[in-house]
């Protein structure tokens, strides 16, 4: 296994995407992997993240083997808890008290995602500019 960070892909996107596909980075090369959105920006004060991964056959995974968890976190009220179970994707939502329309990215650690003997872990923390 590989034990210097190594950049591996760039994906760039036009201004009005909604839709997105990174393909071909994940190997068994790592046991982690760090993915970076950048410049991310919404005409409303709400931005959703639906993703999904790809099998060893390059097939997308849309059957139920999502499970995901998170807090809504606000400065100005009370977090709410968010997290559903066997869904055909995994979601991330920003919206709230604080004006998203310009938002920085974020980044999405991603954990055994070549293992077919453990469970791939995605870590997303929220980042603004």
């Amino acid at each position: 296994m590989a034990t210097n960070l190594h950049f591996i892909k760039e994906f760039n996107s036009t201004a009005s995407m909604s839709n997105a596909s990174l393909t071909d980075c994940f190997t068994d090369e790592y046991d982690v992997y760090e993915v970076y959105v950048t410049h991310m920006s919404s005409n409303s004060n709400s931005m959703y993240l639906y993703g999904r991964l790809l099998d060893s056959s390059n097939s997308v995974i849309s059957t139920n083997n999502y499970d995901w968890a998170g807090y809504d976190m606000h400065c100005d009220t009370t977090f709410t808890e968010q997290r559903d179970d066997n869904r055909n994707f995994f979601f991330v939502t920003f919206s709230g008290g604080v004006n998203y329309k310009q938002m920085g990215g974020l980044k999405l650690t991603v954990f055994n995602p070549h293992s077919s003997s453990d469970y791939t872990f995605l870590q997303i923390p929220f980042i603004l500019d």
